[in-house]
């Protein structure tokens, strides 16, 4: 979304899109800006303008795009994946007692098919009723008024922790807090030790981690060390995914305090099913 930032008073900013519409506030309150999105029903907060920019933006284009189970993907789906969008094009049945289906993308010029269980979600493009064009924009830059901190609940991540971001890692599922520098890595059910693919072979469980690890790396993502050296396991969820700790080497909070991240930690046990 292209948006435009103007200033509306002293330590006060505003972000209109293309249409004029004002669809996020920046407004400083001592050392702390507080950020208002459309849309959106939390205030976040930050330390500098610049970080107040960063997070609308986000959240902005956080906006266009919603959580589907891999079961309601159709032909022609635009998703997100962690470096980069594809395209859906194909979504057929394995026919096995797990209910799983094959999702095939093209992803940057390339076909790739992989086992999805039920369940398991992607990031699509919405359909253009776009936030951009929406009248639900903020109405008075100024005086806009404090946002309820609850989000509902459902298929979305709900917390009290206003950076959650969720990454696609097929078939791993990390949760980050941008702002904490706080995470969990999802692993699928435990179906079987090797988890299989279109062509009737298998990959171990534990390479896919790895490279499940190895991706999160490159995005500033690293696991957590446990007592014994191995990863740190945050829990198990009721139907037996694992939840491994993560940490963001370089989060916008510096050195967030211990109530924060408590908080935080507390909101990715939710959001992984603990």
């Amino acid at each position: 979304m292209e948006i435009t930032w103007n200033k509306d008073a002293a330590g006060s900013y505003y972000a209109a899109n293309r249409s004029g519409q004002v669809v996020a506030t920046a407004r400083k309150e001592g050392r702390t800006w507080h950020v208002e999105v459309a849309h959106d029903n939390r205030v976040r907060q930050v330390g500098t303008y610049r970080q107040a920019r960063d997070v609308a933006a986000r959240v902005l284009e956080d906006q266009r795009w919603e959580q589907v189970r891999a079961e309601h993907l159709t032909e022609g789906d635009t998703l997100r994946f962690y470096d980069g969008e594809g395209r859906v094009t194909a979504v057929e049945e394995v026919g096995n007692n797990l209910g799983q289906l094959w999702v095939t993308t093209l992803f940057k010029g390339e076909r790739d098919t992989i086992t999805v269980y039920p369940g398991s979600t992607f990031e699509r493009l919405r359909e253009p009723e776009s936030v951009e064009e929406s009248t639900h924009a903020l109405d008075n830059p100024a005086n806009a008024p404090a946002r309820d901190t609850e989000q509902e609940t459902g298929e979305h991540i709900a917390s009290d922790t206003p950076a959650l971001q969720r990454i696609d890692l097929r078939p791993f599922v990390a949760v980050v807090d941008v702002i904490a520098g706080t995470g969990v890595l999802i692993t699928p059910p435990p179906a079987s030790e090797d988890l299989p693919l279109p062509g009737g072979s298998a990959v171990p469980r534990d390479a896919l981690l790895a490279g499940a690890f190895r991706r999160l790396s490159a995005l500033g993502v690293e696991a957590l060390e446990g007592e014994d050296g191995g990863l740190s396991l945050e829990g198990v969820t009721d139907d037996g995914r694992k939840v491994f700790s993560l940490y963001i080497s370089d989060c916008i909070t510096t050195e967030p305090d211990f109530e924060e991240v408590a908080t935080s930690i507390e909101a990715l046990r939710k959001a992984a099913g603990l």
